[in-house]
């Protein structure tokens, strides 16, 4: 499988030990409004978005299931290992990233978490170098070859 750490952050700015060295970043969608305005939110939640859905459809998955669901607000909608069919999976993406609740989306051989701080891993069996080099990395996004710290046996 090919795993990636796909974010708004240039990898240029980490350190050593890989930490994000830029403090003056947002990180969150509670920022809009004061770190971020609501224009440049949406346009980076879009590129999230679109970039997850261009390696998912790109690597032939056609459905994604919920596992680890967390939900304390009852804003999803969503049940634990529900299978949601990959076209559907937008506005799931986009209430991840608002911090509506947090699951992670799975089949077997494909995958995309969130972390803290918008970061976005994704796992695919195969993947179109042109979808990374050409549209994500046009969108603003960053794509590195990274294993997913969101994996079941690691939470």
């Amino acid at each position: 499988m090919n795993e990636y750490r796909i974010t708004k952050y240039d990898p240029c700015k980490r350190n050593n030990e890989g930490h994000y060295t830029d403090l003056e970043e947002w990180t969150d969608y509670s920022e809009v409004g004061n770190k971020v305005s609501l224009d440049e939110y949406e346009k980076i939640e879009n590129a999230y978005i679109e970039s997850a859905f261009e390696l998912i459809n790109d690597s032939g998955c056609k459905e994604l299931k919920v596992s680890g669901l967390e939900d304390f607000k009852n804003e999803s909608n969503l049940k634990e290992h529900q299978i949601i069919p990959s076209k559907n999976i937008r506005p799931i993406l986009q209430a991840i990233l608002r911090n509506k609740f947090w699951c992670r989306l799975e089949s077997e051989n494909s995958f995309i978490h969130f972390g803290w701080d918008f970061y976005m891993y994704i796992g695919v069996s195969k993947s179109n170098e042109s979808t990374i080099k050409g549209s994500i990395e046009q969108r603003g996004l960053f794509v590195e070859k990274f294993i997913s710290p969101y994996h079941p046996e690691n939470c």
